[in-house]
């Protein structure tokens, strides 16, 4: 999972804050989360990505949910819906890639343990 800033149109971060000097914004913050297994290896024993395997979906969507929300984000149903079709509960093992951000390992968090 990860994040970029993408370019927008004024008209699209109206009124959003953003990281100019005047605080406005110039980009959204569009989400991705990739899903692949890896139940094969190489020559060297070390798990190899299964041709065919890799999903991507992506969206512009919010991670932030109150906590007396009873539903998760809309990102991390975006990552729910991903993984569950990809078969991710019988999955022996998995695994979460990501950067320091803290979105990332709280979505992992609600939808792994």
């Amino acid at each position: 999972m990860d994040g970029t800033g993408v370019p927008m149109r004024a008209a699209e971060v109206a009124g959003r804050a953003g990281k100019q000097p005047d605080g406005s914004a110039k980009t959204r913050e569009a989400k991705l989360v990739t899903v692949w297994s890896a139940e094969s290896r190489d020559a060297e024993g070390k798990p190899r990505r299964d041709p065919g395997s890799i999903t991507n979906s992506a969206g512009i969507e919010s991670t932030a949910t109150r906590d007396t929300r009873p539903q998760i984000s809309d990102f991390a149903a975006r990552v729910q819906r991903e993984a569950t079709r990809r078969g991710v509960a019988q999955a022996r093992q998995r695994v979460v890639w990501g950067d320091g951000s803290a979105w990332i390992w709280n979505t992992a968090a609600e939808l792994l343990e």
